[in-house]
C-alpha cells in the first residue's frame, strides 16, 4: 500500500489521455497489476516525443492523492501520481 508523498515507480500502458495542455499531460495508465489504473500528471520536456494511447511507459514520481474521475457509467477513484520522469518503452 502506497502512502502520500512516497516515491513510486510503475510500468504500464497509456489507457487514456485525459487532458493535454501544451506540455502538461494527464494520463490514465493501466499497470496490469492489482492496483489497476493510476492517474498520472506529467510535464514533458519540450523536445520529447508525443505520447499516445497504447504506449508502454515507465513512470517515476510521487503518490500525491486519490483522484476521482467520471466514466460514462460511474465515478472511479484511483491513485494520482505526479510524475517526475516518464520513459517511453519499445515493445
Amino acid at each position: 500500500e502506497k502512502r502520500l508523498d512516497e516515491d513510486v515507480f510503475f510500468t504500464g500502458t497509456v489507457f487514456q489521455i485525459v487532458n493535454e495542455d501544451g506540455n502538461i499531460l494527464e494520463l490514465l495508465i493501466d499497470t496490469k497489476e492489482d492496483n489497476g489504473l493510476i492517474y498520472v500528471e506529467y510535464t514533458r520536456p519540450p523536445e520529447s516525443g508525443r505520447i499516445l494511447e497504447g504506449d508502454l511507459v515507465d513512470i517515476y514520481g510521487k503518490f500525491v492523492e486519490l483522484k476521482t474521475y467520471q466514466t460514462l457509467v460511474t465515478n472511479k477513484t484511483v491513485p494520482k501520481i505526479d510524475a517526475v520522469y516518464l520513459d517511453m518503452l519499445t515493445d
